[in-house]
């Protein structure tokens, strides 16, 4: 590599650090959004606290289930989170970085691969310098405000990052490709493997990437894929057929999980099919008309019926299908907008096909659209060549104009839609205006009201999602319907109105019964209502449907059945909760329990557990040690809760009341009939040491005489 080439290389490098930059520096105060808080606010295994391999791994794992589940994106997260916990500024540099990065790479793709077609098209060679035409499309494709989502989104560095591995796999292949030594070819072979692994570590549709590649070594290879013999096409054929009934054989639970979404989506396989044509002639449109206005996290758009309902569907299907035939045919011909059009949709194939995602979703062009931007450069920079060469200086300028109206617009647009990403509210309204008969967008504002305690408000939204879900009944997942009843169920529950929150719990669970959480605040109000059969039925049904019961919620479900006297039940599910998690509660509830099964020794061995730490200011241990051990050491418990009570400055009364009701949901409390009234008056005992020492000091105070002291002249 020469001199000139590295500086000029340095210089783009920069250009694009530098504009990338300034269209994204708004974004880092952006808050959390929707998907980021299951996966990373409310995600225990990646809010790691060191970096042990222990808690390293914990992170590979999903936040609902004990899979292992895109271990690198996660543990990206779990960096982060143990440099600035929730702090989202973190999250939002490494996302701009990523984007940085992955741009440099589409830059260098783009530089091989015109190289790669001139050496093959000298005639059509032009007179910009290719790495000027490199440039132009990393630009467009660098600023455009579709990428916004996948880049200011945090949850969404998913598809970037593993975007930039699968752009660092294929510049890899392309480099092996063009060695001539071997040890450079086996050195870009494994690394091409290796960001591969990577990639399909951090997003499964990265698995794409060989179909690519043979696209790429048809258009700009020249290679033959296959061989022109008749018999080894028919081997070809047999062994992908076999390949897919083994396939069949030994994954089909795994295959049919994947399809089990569709129990709960409003479209059928078929109809999610013949409606991607659509959503991808969308993407398209917004590819070539950027503006903010157009650009949403989700849409109203709802799946075709049928080939002609609406009517569209058909139009659309046809298009999409002339332009990947077109592709394929002229691959070789017209390589660099045929291989546009091929990787586009080879890279859409996964998100826009059978498998049951939601239908829409602007991220999802990050990783397919790079090759049209190059297309765009490559034609612009001819068709101003063209006029250059032809002395037609007026339409020359007017499309060097053009470019850089539309490169400005760009960047602005991606400031404007960073602005939208500003918080959660201003995110859903922006979704709100362009997609008004979306009832998601209304119910996650609520939720986010919810959270800041603005209760009236939040339900001045759900009443809207809820008119939107009775005009249109069939068009909304009923999953989507029920968080509009469970966060109203929430609010009515913060409110004390129990009544109306258990109405509106139900009416959740009649259209999504498998939320968990949804059975866990049933159990609750029923378990405060003191009607405990329910509340034990309810949060079995919440740890039976929890994919990763935390051991909070087993505490709950063994305090439900200890209060219907279920004593061997709550024990083993108190043991189950202790596995999970250490918690001082936790034993608390087994020493209570031990006491009702009359096992005093086993009872004391929980609390002498506790005792490994100084708990002297807790009221709950003392009141066990009280109650398990001698009358020497109830005494001593007896004087350190009276201290404590008045150290604290806790209510006798109340703080009694509350032990002796024994009601709470989290702690079972002793019995202390046997020193309750030896409590009392340990109590008073040290109120009237107090009022002694008040009285002493009222009597010094008075017995203070000062004689001012005589001042001489």
């Amino acid at each position: 590599m020469c001199a000139e080439d590295l500086y000029r290389k340095f210089f783009h490098f920069t250009l694009i650090f530098v504009a990338i930059t300034i269209c994204y520096a708004n974004s880092l105060n952006s808050s959390w959004h929707f998907d980021d808080f299951s996966n990373i606010v409310s995600n225990q295994n990646i809010q790691i606290q060191k970096l042990s391999w222990r808690e390293i791994q914990n992170s590979f794992y999903s936040p609902e289930s004990k899979k292992l589940s895109r271990p690198v994106a996660n543990l990206t997260f779990a960096i982060n989170y143990l440099i600035s916990g929730l702090d989202t500024t973190s999250y939002h540099v490494f996302n701009v970085l990523v984007h940085i990065c992955a741009s440099w790479f589409v830059y260098l793709i783009f530089l091989q691969t015109l190289r790669l077609y001139y050496s093959v098209n000298p005639k059509d060679y032009l007179v910009i310098s290719l790495p000027s035409i490199a440039l132009l499309g990393t630009i467009l494709w660098a600023l455009h405000p579709i990428n916004t989502q996948a880049v200011t989104y945090i949850v969404q560095r998913m598809a970037s990052l593993g975007a930039l591995f699968y752009y660092v796999a294929f510049y890899c292949y392309i480099s092996f490709r063009l060695s001539n030594e071997s040890w450079r070819k086996i050195i870009f072979l494994l690394f091409t493997i290796c960001f591969f692994s990577l990639g399909i570590g951090t997003k499964e549709n990265i698995v794409t990437l060989p179909l690519a590649l043979v696209g790429y070594e048809i258009a700009f290879f020249r290679s033959s894929i296959l061989p022109s013999s008749r018999n080894f096409k028919y081997i070809v054929v047999i062994g992908a057929v076999t390949f897919s009934l083994l396939l069949l054989t030994f994954f089909y639970e795994k295959i049919i999980d994947i399809f089990n979404p569709y129990f709960f989506r409003t479209f059928t396989p078929w109809e999610r099919v013949i409606s991607q044509p659509l959503i991808l002639s969308r993407y398209l449109f917004l590819i070539f008309y950027p503006l903010a206005d157009f650009l949403i996290l989700e849409t109203d758009m709802v799946a075709s019926h049928s080939l002609v309902d609406p009517p569209v569907t058909l139009v659309a299907i046809l298009f999409a299908t002339s332009l990947i035939i077109f592709s394929i045919v002229y691959l070789k011909k017209y390589s660099i907008l045929c291989f546009a059009i091929y990787y586009y949709f080879v890279n859409h194939m996964i998100e826009s096909t059978i498998i049951p995602l939601e239908l829409y979703f602007e991220h999802r062009n990050y990783l397919p659209s790079i090759f049209i931007f190059m297309a765009i450069a490559f034609y612009f920079i001819k068709l101003i060549c063209y006029y250059s060469d032809n002395n037609k200086v007026f339409m020359k300028y007017i499309i060097i104009f053009t470019l850089v109206v539309f490169i400005v617009g760009e960047g602005n647009a991606t400031h404007l839609r960073n602005e939208v990403y500003r918080d959660e509210i201003s995110l859903h309204k922006d979704t709100i205006k362009k997609a008004p008969i979306n009832p998601r967008p209304y119910v996650a504002i609520a939720s986010q009201l919810i959270r800041s305690k603005q209760y009236e408000e939040a339900l001045e939204y759900l009443r809207d999602a809820e008119s939107l879900y009775e005009k249109y009944p069939n068009r909304f997942q009923e999953n989507w319907i029920a968080k509009l009843y469970y966060n109203a169920g929430i609010v009515y529950r913060i409110k004390g109105d129990n009544e109306k929150a258990i109405k509106l719990f139900f009416k959740s669970l009649q259209l999504d019964r498998a939320e968990w959480i949804t059975h866990v605040n049933l159990g609750i109000l029923f378990f405060d209502q003191g009607d405990y059969e329910h509340a034990e039925d309810y949060l079995f049904n919440a740890v039976s449907l929890h994919p990763n019961c935390p051991s909070g919620l087993y505490n709950l479900f063994g305090r439900a059945l200890y209060a219907n006297k279920k004593y061997d039940e709550a024990l083993d599910v108190f043991l189950k909760g202790l596995k999970i998690n250490e918690m001082k509660v936790l034993r608390y509830n087994l020493a209570a329990t031990y006491l009702k099964m009359g096992q005093l020794q086993s009872a004391k061995s929980e609390i002498l557990t506790v005792l490994s730490q100084a708990y002297d200011n807790d009221g709950v241990y003392l009141l066990y040690r009280a109650v398990i051990f001698s009358d020497k050491d109830r005494e001593k418990s007896i004087q350190k809760i009276a201290s404590m009570l008045i150290s604290s400055q806790y209510d006798y009364c109340d703080w009694i009341s509350v032990i002796i009701e024994n009601k709470s949901r989290d702690v079972i409390f002793p019995d202390i009939s046997d020193f309750k009234d030896q409590l009392k008056e340990a109590y008073r005992n040290e109120l009237e040491k107090i009022r002694n020492q008040i009285i002493d000091q009222v009597h010094k105070v008075e017995s203070c005489n000062f004689t001012p002291l005589s001042s001489s002249v």
